[in-house]
């Protein structure tokens, strides 16, 4: 049999492992913004094992054992708070979907959607220089500054220009 200290460092490698099983869970939830694989009644009584777990190794006095389940404990509610977020805030959430078809749904008096520009104008943006389209180089000699902005010399040559539709 191993002596205390090796059993200690099996136990705390154990637990590190086993709470970082939790992190590419975490970093799907937080890349895919969508948690409807995840059930309740799943995460509910993992938390719930875990936290008996911890309270048994915690009156046992196994102090490594301990830290690590709750390290763990404090990831699976991570995971099943942003499962609660995810379902009723997210993207892809019922009160998304509702939000989606409101904005769309609603009709101002002149049947636009109530949150566009008013009036049939509307910005974009041009080149800002119509040498750079024909294959000029950047550093063009209309470039004053030297920046190798390509012929900007004035804030008006940004090209910004209202378009009728």
């Amino acid at each position: 049999m191993p002596d205390q200290t090796t059993i200690n460092v099996i136990g705390a490698v154990g637990g590190v492992v086993l709470s970082a099983c939790l992190l590419p869970q975490l970093y799907r939830l937080y890349r895919t913004r969508s948690a409807r694989d995840l059930a309740y009644p799943y995460l509910f009584a993992y938390c719930i094992g875990l936290f008996l777990t911890f309270l048994y190794l915690f009156w046992e006095g196994a102090i490594v054992a301990w830290i690590c389940e709750l390290v763990e404990l404090g990831g699976a509610l991570l995971v099943l708070s942003a499962k609660y977020y995810l379902d009723f805030y997210g993207p892809y959430s019922k009160r998304a979907k509702e939000r989606e078809e409101g904005e769309t749904g609603d009709a101002t008096s002149d049947g636009g959607n109530p949150r566009s520009l008013p009036g049939p104008a509307r910005l974009s943006l041009t080149s800002c220089n119509g040498d750079l389209e024909r294959g000029a180089s950047p550093r063009a000699s209309t470039d004053v500054d030297g920046l190798g902005l390509g012929g900007v010399t004035h804030k008006r040559d940004i090209g910004l220009t209202k378009h009728e539709t």
